[in-house]
């Protein structure tokens, strides 16, 4: 289950009401100058694995960006930067017993409970709810409303996808993975409340057959196509779903993202899948 970090948005939203920021593309650049941090943005490679690092000097602070050429992901990098600066306890914690740098490896990629409130902040200052309904207003459900967040308002496509989810009223589902392995998934509130077992742990294997392993085996970017939600998700009702799937460029990586602009109907009462869920056994697996 995926913790929940609603103290990031607060912060994040206080951010942008200091600076009065009221209109999309947030530009994280501007917010580090106004608060008086120098950025710079390194290209030199010579930290591998890791997207960025706050410095302290003093009273002083800094920030370095390690550049992959995807300006979504430097503004993500940057903002989650920002979000180690701004969070309650974080500078307190990150420079203790005299540490003067902090790297970080931000996108929702650390198991690190400070590394990922960090990315929540990024996603909600780059992403704010307002900015994202506005959004979503204007798109079509799935992959073009993730698309679609990403172009207006400068972030990465898997950041784009994570806030989709969690903000989306529709059935969605957000998952990346590696190979045939999975690294980690994202529902919106109207999947999770479904009967069954709608989250997916870290290094399961995706559905045999599913649209998402055909990227490995076809000479294409993207693939789409319609699957059931309980192939992804043990006893979750037989809905069909829609099923999109993309490389993300030099990481190996691919994002899946399962959605559907309608309710998703059950087949009998809840109480009845409930039980049976129960019986099988499938809680305890």
């Amino acid at each position: 289950m995926k913790r929940s970090y609603p103290g990031a948005e607060k912060c994040a939203d206080e951010v942008l009401a200091d600076w009065e920021i009221t209109a999309p593309p947030v530009n994280p650049f501007e917010i580090a100058k106004k608060c008086g941090i120098k950025v710079k943005v390194d290209t030199s490679g010579e930290n591998p694995g890791f997207s960025g690092a706050l410095i302290k000097s003093g009273d002083r602070f800094g920030i370095v960006c390690f550049s992959n050429n995807n300006r979504g992901f430097l503004n993500f990098t940057l903002a989650h930067e920002l979000g180690h600066y701004h969070l309650p306890g974080h500078p307190d914690l990150l420079f203790a017993n005299g540490r003067t740098q902090h790297l970080s490896r931000a996108g929702f990629v650390s198991s690190d409970e400070h590394e990922t409130e960090a990315d929540h902040f990024a996603a909600a200052l780059l992403m704010p709810k307002r900015f994202v309904k506005q959004v979503l207003a204007k798109a079509e459900p799935g992959l073009a409303s993730v698309r679609r967040m990403a172009d207006d308002l400068g972030t990465s496509l898997t950041a784009s996808a994570i806030r989709y989810a969690k903000l989306s009223p529709d059935p969605v589902a957000v998952v990346v993975s590696e190979g045939d392995k999975i690294h980690y998934c994202f529902c919106s509130v109207s999947l999770r409340d479904l009967p069954g077992e709608i989250w997916i742990r870290k290094g399961s294997l995706l559905p045999p057959g599913c649209n998402t392993l055909r990227l490995g085996h076809e000479n294409t970017r993207e693939v789409d196509g319609d699957t059931l939600l309980s192939d992804w998700f043990d006893g979750a009702p037989e809905a069909e779903v829609y099923e999109q799937a993309v490389h993300l460029g030099s990481y190996g990586r691919v994002l899946t993202v399962l959605s559907s602009d309608d309710s998703i109907e059950l087949e009998e009462p809840m109480e009845e899948r409930m039980a049976k869920y129960f019986t099988n056994g499938r809680a305890g697996s």
